[in-house]
């Protein structure tokens, strides 16, 4: 989603009450290029609101731990197969089971 949009989505959804912000659904959100930016403006704007995420965690190196985490209330670690077969089936070939 384009910053843009993003903004004109949250600032309104602030207006109307909401207080907490989840990224997530069905994707990484740790994929998006302008996570940083997004999450920098959350806090800086609307300090009150809590800011999670829901992560397989694959893709957490130093650059999410300096730059994402510490704009995060919460992290939500999603690994809800251990089973590697069914695990490639719902995520893809390009993750590594045994990494996540």
């Amino acid at each position: 989603m384009q910053f843009g949009l993003f903004k004109e989505i949250l600032d309104q959804s602030i207006r109307g009450g909401v207080d907490v912000l989840s990224v997530c659904g069905f994707g990484e959100a740790l994929l998006d290029k302008e996570l940083v930016k997004k999450l920098q403006y959350v806090k800086t704007t609307y300090p009150q609101v809590r800011t999670c995420i829901s992560t397989t965690g694959y893709l957490l190196d130093d650059y999410a731990f300096s730059n994402i985490i510490l704009l995060l209330d919460e992290v939500k670690i999603s690994h809800f197969l251990d089973d590697e077969e069914i695990f490639l089936k719902m995520h893809g070939k390009n993750i590594d089971f045994r990494t996540t």
